[in-house]
């Protein structure tokens, strides 16, 4: 299967929210004003998935702002499974990791950033959800994970949908499910 422009680096995690807010009727990677946007969905709303630091997506996102409005849907891993594997692909142990993500989790991400929030037209929405992130003790990955380099993150559900629209909200949140 041929990679379109943004699925090389691309997990399962980013894949499934990306075309899950896409929906029915929406576009995937589409070229719009010289950027890739994630997904366009029906309503014609702009999507985009960032699992990491929005520094990225300071000037995309105003790009995309001044054509429609933007959701950019940020990830909050609330359980997380961790599978190990050997390098011939045999699961070595799976376990639940000690670490849960919470909605405040945002403001990490916004660090650098902190005026992505203040763009009209824009909407941040927090997943709440659990994955299962597979690895591959290959020698290659941080010695924290010892050795193991993270492969994929796979969804399993969603919990949540947090809401900030407005420069307001940032200081309470309102959950939907």
């Amino acid at each position: 299967m041929a990679q379109s422009i943004g699925t090389r680096r691309e997990t399962s995690l980013h894949r499934d929210l990306k075309f899950s807010y896409s929906g029915h009727g929406g576009q995937t990677e589409i070229e719009v004003a010289g950027f890739v946007a994630d997904g366009i969905n029906a309503a014609g709303e702009f999507i985009e998935v960032q699992t990491g630091s929005f520094g990225p997506l300071r000037k995309k996102a105003k790009e995309f702002a001044a054509l429609g409005k933007v959701r950019i849907i940020y990830p909050v891993i609330v359980t997380k499974y961790i599978e190990v594997f050997d390098t011939k692909g045999n699961r070595q142990y799976r376990r639940k990791s000690n670490r849960h993500g919470s909605p405040w989790d945002i403001f990490d991400a916004l660090i650098y950033a902190p005026d992505l929030p203040l763009i009209r037209g824009l909407t941040i929405e927090l997943a709440l959800v659990d994955v299962t992130e597979r690895r591959i003790r290959d020698g290659k990955g941080s010695w924290r994970r010892r050795g193991a380099s993270i492969q994929d993150r796979q969804l399993i559900s969603l919990h949540e949908r947090v809401f900030l629209k407005k420069p307001a909200e940032n200081w309470h949140f309102t959950l939907e499910t």
